[in-house]
């Protein structure tokens, strides 16, 4: 017991002390294409107005106001504050963090037009995104649970409802947006201004609870033109997936680099193909296509079967410690012909995280640049069946014989927990096939320690059914 005891004690210590990101992000060098009118504007690239953030999971008092009117956003009680978070959503981008009882207020100001890019968190029942504190107007998610925000078809406390007002989100007429889906929102206001003051709250409690990226606040109705480039500026800066990095697999350290927290690894197989086993602190655990299995993680995997049984052959090809295991599990693939495709899915993740994902993939080729592939990958939502795409690489022989291919992106767990990674081959007559996948986190400390404690136990739980 005491064994146990020390071991979750070193884990906590490890847990909090890991350095989850390697810093914020620069400011971003993209300059809002409309200035006239333009009389706020937060920038979680830089909130403190200077070029500069705060230290990650650091309370924000303070939010600077970038559009030179000096309209600062601010909140002197501790318990009220936001915080900044250096890497969050699905881009890994920097925010300010709203919860139950946030909010920051500022200097009364006319809008007209205004726009966020925000990522809502589990919807709080009107909860208001900005907002006249005292008066009962503003910006505000609908009632719990209906997943979107209530726009011009709902009553005289919304910035949106007097007739000519526009609500779009992602440029799109529209209401609805998941919680948990990054997203821009634009609301025209019809027949003139509404004052506003307030961020994360508008009326008696009722707060906003999710990331927000970015603030603009009109004293007009900008024209569609201006709507149009605001909402390109927005969508571009904090929309644009992370670009997916690819090549050549030909060294053991190039699996989990930077040492992040391992959530799964799996070694895909058929039944006969090699095991797995440990590369680079990475444990890959055996997972038998079509057959759902929990990773020693406590993760589970479920990669469906598109094709078949081949055999690599990348001895040669790959060196550094553990080369023996690596080239072992880059040889066994499931082929992917052209117009196939298929899913590998993950579940009991943390859920609506960052994640990062490596694809090992190789082939079966006997001669140089014979057979190989592209893969084209996307995440869906186990949720919403939305489908994010993250890009393409080559998949097979290039630029060698008989070598493996590493991919690595970035992706967003799904409300559920789940991952889910669409792979489609586009190449005839090509035979490129997954050989393992590894999927890596960045939380935030309580949330993966959280995650974590309760993965030990359930991990704990199958060695005492498998014992038996």
């Amino acid at each position: 017991m005491l064994g146990r005891l020390c071991l979750i004690s070193s884990f906590v210590v490890f847990a909090l002390g890991l350095s989850w990101f390697l810093g914020p992000p620069a400011a971003s060098a993209a300059v809002i294409p409309v200035t006239s009118g333009l009389q706020v504007h937060f920038d979680a690239t830089n909130v403190n107005g200077d070029g500069t953030n705060p230290s990650d999971e650091a309370v924000v008092a303070t939010w600077d106001d970038v559009s030179g009117n000096n309209q600062d956003a601010t909140q002197g009680t501790g318990g009220l504050q936001p915080s900044f978070t250096a890497a969050t959503g699905p881009y890994f981008q920097p925010a300010v963090q709203f919860g139950d009882n946030h909010y920051l207020s500022f200097g009364n100001t006319n809008a007209q037009t205004i726009f966020v890019a925000n990522l809502p968190g589990p919807s709080v029942n009107l909860g208001g995104l900005i907002g006249d504190r005292g008066a009962d107007n503003g910006i505000r998610r609908s009632t719990s649970g209906s997943a979107g925000w209530r726009g011009t078809t709902t009553n005289g406390d919304d910035f949106t409802h007097p007739g000519g007002s526009q609500f779009r989100v992602n440029g799109v007429v529209t209401e609805t947006a998941a919680d948990g889906l990054l997203h821009t929102v634009t609301a025209v206001r019809g027949g003139g201004t509404l004052n506003v003051d307030t961020i994360g709250e508008y009326y008696n409690n009722r707060h906003y609870v999710g990331d927000i990226f970015e603030i603009a606040v009109y004293d007009r109705a900008l024209n569609s033109t201006e709507i149009a480039q605001v909402e390109s500026y927005l969508q571009d800066k904090w929309m644009t997936p992370s670009s997916l990095e690819a090549g050549q697999l030909t060294h053991t350290s190039q699996i989990n680099p930077n040492g992040r927290p391992v959530l799964g690894a799996a070694n895909t197989i058929f039944t006969g193909q090699g095991t797995g086993g440990t590369v680079n602190g990475v444990q890959f655990d055996d997972a038998i296509w079509g057959t759902s299995t929990t990773l020693s993680t406590g993760v589970t995997f479920l990669g469906s079967v598109a094709g078949g049984v081949r055999t690599a052959n990348t001895a040669g090809t790959i060196s550094g410690p553990d080369e023996a295991v690596l080239e072992r599990i880059a040889n066994g693939i499931n082929f992917y012909n052209v117009g196939t495709n298929g899913t590998l899915t993950f579940g009991n993740l943390p859920r609506s995280r960052p994640v990062f994902v490596q694809l090992i993939t190789s082939d079966a080729a006997s001669n140089f640049n014979n057979w190989g592939g592209v893969f084209d990958i996307s995440i869906i939502d186990t949720v919403t069946s939305m489908s994010t795409s993250i890009g393409r690489f080559q998949a097979g022989t290039e630029p060698n014989n008989y070598d493996a291919q590493l991919a690595t992106f970035s992706a967003m767990t799904d409300a559920a927990g789940n991952l889910q990674i669409y792979v489609d081959q586009l190449l005839a007559g090509q035979h490129a096939g997954i050989a393992g996948v590894v999927v890596l986190g960045i939380p935030e400390p309580s949330t993966f320690l959280i995650w974590a404690l309760g993965l030990m136990g359930l991990a704990g739980y199958a060695r005492r059914r498998r014992n038996k």
